[in-house]
């Protein structure tokens, strides 16, 4: 099942995923879970450079990611 689920957020654009055990945080955190997914979507080179610069981009990557991230969340 895991691999199932990785592949599929993969295949939905995600960059990275992992597993981790949560089951040391508090139960009111973990809603009774034991596991989480974590999962990213890698902003480009050139976003981070020209952030990192103070120069603004016709179009914001970081809100596109942002709203990807999202989607996959649900």
């Amino acid at each position: 099942m895991n691999n199932v689920l990785r592949n599929i957020m993969y295949e939905k654009g995600a960059d990275i995923v992992r597993y981790v055990d949560i089951s040391e945080l508090p139960l009111e955190q973990t809603q009774g879970f034991t596991k989480a997914i974590i999962f990213c979507l890698a902003l480009s080179k050139r976003f981070i450079i020209n952030t990192f610069n103070n120069i603004q981009m016709a179009h914001d990557e970081y809100l596109e990611k942002d709203q990807k991230v999202n989607e996959l969340a649900e």
